[in-house]
């Protein structure tokens, strides 16, 4: 299911500039991967033909566009009784802030 963002208004200020109001929306990791990973051994249908070696989650962000994005990847490592592998994966943004620039401060 879907699952709605929370949003957080902040108003940061850099030096003398004129004050930035900055939009961010973001979801709960821990969910979004739970859900990620539930998603993908349903579709995928492991247990029934395979089974999960390991588990791995990467996490990246980027500025662009008004805006830092910062999203995850789900990494599925599966094997079959026949000794077939295959990895499963899965990138879900998690994270939007609308600012100008990627400052550390606001980030935090």
């Amino acid at each position: 299911g879907y699952t709605a963002p929370r949003v957080k208004v902040i108003y940061h200020r850099e030096g003398e500039k004129e004050e930035e109001k900055i939009v961010a929306e973001y979801q709960d990791i821990k969910a979004e991967f739970k859900k990620a990973v539930e998603v993908l051994l349903r579709v995928k249908q492991v247990g029934k033909r395979k089974r999960v070696k390991r588990i791995r989650l990467v996490i990246g962000g980027d500025h662009g566009q008004g805006a830092f994005r910062l999203g995850f990847r789900v990494l599925i490592d599966t094997e079959s009784d026949e000794g077939e592998k295959e990895v499963l994966h899965k990138t879900i943004n998690i994270a939007t802030v609308h600012c100008k620039k990627e400052v550390g401060a606001i980030l935090e």
